[in-house]
């Protein structure tokens, strides 16, 4: 919590017998089901359910466990850098994506001092369009100009409070 969130309000929804799965003492197991409303600036802007983001990880992550979790309601990301593939992967990866998750937002990855030697990628990238793309590890001032231009948000790692304040 970074405390200028407000806390989560949990709603209990539900509070049933379950004569199915009985305690381990023999009584019986009441299950507590609720559901957790957590609204964040994060949450409102992209229209997500949870505060999630997967970690755009180049080589690590792809469109299926980005699919899934923005079919879960959170932002799936995908690392856009992959050596030795070209714009048909990112298209591929971004199809799997909106056939797990429909049109629920999703975000593409770059390492931003990369970019340059991934350039095909990252036009792909701008052409189909993610919620988001995000950038790490760099300046990102070389490429937002471009991703504003395609009417993508834009979402900086920083490492520093300086890179903060420049982002």
């Amino acid at each position: 919590w970074n405390g200028r969130t407000p806390l989560p309000l949990i709603t209990v929804l539900l509070l049933r017998h379950d004569p199915v799965r009985p305690a381990l003492s023999g009584l019986p197991r009441y299950g507590l089901r609720c559901a957790a409303v957590l609204r964040t600036r994060f949450t409102e802007l992209l229209g997500l359910t949870y505060p999630v983001m997967s970690a755009p990880m180049a080589l690590h992550s792809g469109g299926r466990l980005a699919g899934a979790v923005s079919a879960a309601g959170g932002l799936g990301a995908f690392g856009g850098i992959y050596p030795g593939k070209g714009p048909d992967w990112i298209g591929a990866e971004v199809d799997a994506i909106r056939a797990a998750a429909g049109e629920r937002p999703f975000a593409i990855g770059f390492i931003t001092d990369f970019v340059p030697m991934f350039e095909p990628l990252f036009e792909a990238t701008l052409k189909a369009g993610p919620a988001v793309v995000a950038l790490s590890f760099g300046d990102p001032q070389a490429g937002l100009q471009r991703i504003r231009d395609a009417g993508i948000r834009t979402m900086c790692q920083v490492q520093t409070f300086e890179q903060g304040d420049r982002a």
